[in-house]
């Protein structure tokens, strides 16, 4: 067996990286200035080449060299001459369209006739157009600059998007310790988001996506770049949780005060040099935000949605999209790079285990047995009924039971998706929950002594704690799930990857009702798992829960 690391397949642009040649993972991060990773299970990454992944690249500064060059050093198998010209001509797409605003008419700009006339025989670009000023230029209504990125992005043309609105300028500063009196410096993986955003935004008009595992630190991040880029800065975010972790975030690490910050909730809210909002409170008032800077999309998966997507119309110098992953149902994640700007910058969650920032994660997958007068309801229930059923399973509780006395562990989060259960387990097994029925003072409370090791064992809904931080989590066990939610289960696994405290890992216990609609559903979260990298087990009923220690 050869001992060089990659597989090149040219006909179906697959990329395969055999880990054990590649232990400190440089060749699987080099890949990824140019590569898609469609998946890392253990022994094979798979990294695919996409038209906008290499037209990405040369945006970064990678050239045709530079991969030839990691091809033949590492690839086992010869590349075909045919292969390296259609690499080349990838690489070369890069700066050949662009949009600019003249005189309240967007503008699309090629840097060759050519291709000019193959974008107009396109009848969904064709019937936008409102004139051609020369050879290689159309001229479009501004509204339509979404939708032309969207239909361009579909038929493998990429943007460098140079409309923009200067802001205001406003600085904040970064405090030399937090509020612990703890030294403030970001970890070398976060100052490498950093200065490649920075470094890379101008060759894409001041916008561009940035990829970090969950409990990396993507929130710091962002606030290191509103310090470099000194704008007013509007920070789009999921829910209120995340409105809640950026203002802790700012207040503890910046020096920005009250008097410069505000929450967006309606039209009757102040809008102030640093302002947070939600996708859902902002959609209805787009016409409001004209003068910031920066615009920061957190939680960037949520952009691509029929009624999120109108906050990619805000007009900024600066736009910056953030995600742990752009995994979506609809398989639109992908859109965030056509409707905010390219990936600068992405990190494994392995690359972080060998670095020593996060733990490994072993995940568990327990099958539980359904009572057979309950599977006889289950069978004549709805679909939606059969999930609810399946995730309320009685049994699921004897085997809580026996996974508290019997695991190593102390500190546990109990996680259940259906809000009705959360109480029930409070109830039954005499610990604390955050459910529906607490109220926000309560649930932060309950959030601070669990995370100062004054209580150890946490009940909570997965929907109102998808964002809140926990601390030291050594195990967490999910109870009932959002059907096959890759998201999901990847956010669960953000709550128990970080390095803190004495834990040196983390684990999963995921509670699946046996023969159910939720085995099938869960399948699907377990194969994305092994995908990102995540070691698995399945253990049956039949099998002593002593050994899923």
């Amino acid at each position: 067996m050869s001992d060089l690391a990659l597989i090149v397949h040219p006909s179906s642009n697959f990329i395969y990286l055999k880990e054990e040649f590649d232990k400190d993972n440089t060749i699987a991060q080099s890949l990824l200035e140019f590569c898609d990773l469609i998946k890392s299970p253990e022994q094979i990454y798979t990294f695919e080449i996409t038209p906008y992944s290499l037209w990405t690249g040369a945006a970064k500064g990678v050239t045709f060299n530079d991969i030839q060059h990691i091809f033949e050093t590492h690839a086992e198998n010869d590349i075909p001459k045919w292969y390296y010209e259609q690499i080349k001509k990838g690489i070369n797409t890069f700066g050949t369209l662009s949009f600019q605003l003249e005189k309240d008419k967007l503008r699309l700009v090629a840097n060759h006739i050519d291709l000019i006339n193959e974008l107009v025989t396109f009848d969904e670009i064709a019937i936008k157009i409102i004139g051609r000023p020369n050879d290689s230029c159309l001229e479009f209504h501004p509204r339509h600059r979404t939708e032309l990125k969207k239909i361009l992005f579909r038929h493998d043309y990429f943007i460098c998007d140079y409309v923009e609105e200067n802001g205001e300028d406003f600085s904040i500063q970064m405090n030399p310790k937090d509020s612990n009196g703890n030294l403030l410096t970001l970890y070398d993986y976060q100052n490498d988001a950093v200065q490649s955003f920075l470094t890379n935004m101008q060759h894409a008009g001041g916008k561009g996506t940035i990829i970090m595992p969950p409990a990396s630190g993507k929130t710091l991040v962002g606030i290191k770049l509103m310090e470099h880029l000194s704008k007013s800065t509007l920070i789009i975010v999921e829910n209120r949780d995340s409105i809640v972790r950026w203002i802790n975030e700012l207040f503890d690490k910046t020096d920005l005060t009250n008097s410069n910050l505000s929450i967006f909730e309606s039209d009757n809210s102040e809008i102030k040099p640093v302002t947070i909002a939600t996708y859902q409170s902002i959609s209805n008032y787009i016409h409001l935000f004209h003068s910031f800077g920066v615009v920061i999309y957190d939680d960037c998966h949520k952009l691509p949605t029929d009624e999120n997507i109108k906050t990619s119309d805000i007009q900024a110098q600066y736009k910056i999209a953030m995600s742990s992953t752009l995994a979506r149902s609809d398989k639109n994640g992908d859109l965030v790079f056509a409707l905010v700007g390219p990936k600068w910058y992405e990190v494994l969650h392995r690359t972080l285990v060998r670095k020593g920032f996060q733990v490994e994660v072993t995940c568990v997958e327990i099958k539980v047995s359904l009572h057979p007068s309950i599977y006889r309801q289950y069978n004549l229930s709805s679909v939606k009924k059969q999930r609810k059923v399946a995730g309320e399973n009685p049994e699921k509780l004897n085997v809580i039971k026996k996974l508290l006395n019997s695991l190593p562990f102390n500190r546990v989060l109990l996680i259940s998706y259906y809000q009705d259960i959360t109480p029930k387990l409070s109830n039954r097994l005499n610990i604390n929950a955050i459910h529906q029925g607490v109220s926000e003072d309560d649930k932060n409370k309950l959030v601070e002594e669990f995370n100062t090791n004054q209580i150890n064992i946490l009940a909570a809904n997965s929907l109102l704690t998808e964002k809140t931080l926990f601390k030291n989590v050594e195990a967490l066990i999910g109870v009932s799930f959002q059907m096959g939610s890759e998201r999901e289960e990847y956010l669960r696994i953000g709550k128990i990857i970080s390095k803190d405290g004495y834990k040196s890992q983390g684990h999963l216990y995921s509670l699946v009702t046996k023969h159910s609609i939720e085995e099938t559903d869960y399948r699907k979260r377990r194969k994305s798992l092994i995908n990102y990298g995540f070691r698995y087990k399945i253990y049956d009923p039949t099998m002593s829960l002593g050994g899923a220690k």
